[in-house]
């Protein structure tokens, strides 16, 4: 019996650690002096090979329709945090219909994809999105949190992917 129950133990510690890793990445921000919409955190893991976890917290309570004028997004490059620029984004919004919707695509690009989001609790906005870091040729290599101050009214998805000034932002990160 003793040996039975070693043997099991012994096997799931071995298929453990043979597991590839979830991709986990994240970034911090200091609290700054803004009254609003100042950026904590945010974290991309990479939960299957074609589910990414995107997660942006804020230091004050963030109600959706602070979002609607104002990008929070978080930017994805293929060079090395040293070298980095948008290339990618993905921004958190909420459609005419008051649904929190996040919109995801290359800035050059005029054509996005969108999904649904979650807003678990007055500080974090996160959603799980069909995406994968690792297809990419060139790779992902790197990633950053940002907001915008006030932009123009715009209800189409690609709208605040890219664009607008830059109010917060964090540093980039290697992914």
């Amino acid at each position: 019996m003793f040996r039975s129950i070693m043997t099991v133990c012994l096997v799931a510690g071995i298929l453990a650690t043979l597991q590839p890793s979830a991709g986990a990445v994240s970034v911090s921000d200091p609290n700054d002096p803004l009254t609003r919409l100042d950026i904590r955190s945010a974290s991309v893991v990479q939960l299957t090979e074609k589910k990414l976890a995107v997660r942006l917290v804020f230091w004050g309570r963030t109600p959706m329709w602070l979002l609607r004028r104002h990008a929070a997004r978080i930017e994805m490059s293929y060079e090395v945090p040293k070298n980095a620029h948008e290339e990618l984004g993905f921004r958190f919004w909420p459609n005419r219909r008051g649904q929190l919707r996040i919109t995801w695509g290359e800035p050059a690009s005029a054509c996005c994809e969108r999904h649904g989001a979650q807003h678990p609790d007055p500080f974090t906005y996160l959603a799980v999105v069909p995406f994968s870091m690792d297809g990419f040729i060139p790779p992902i290599r790197s990633f950053r949190a940002a907001r915008t101050a006030r932009l123009p009214v715009c209800w189409h998805a690609i709208c605040g992917v890219a664009g607008g000034r830059i109010i917060d932002r964090t540093a980039w990160v290697r992914t």
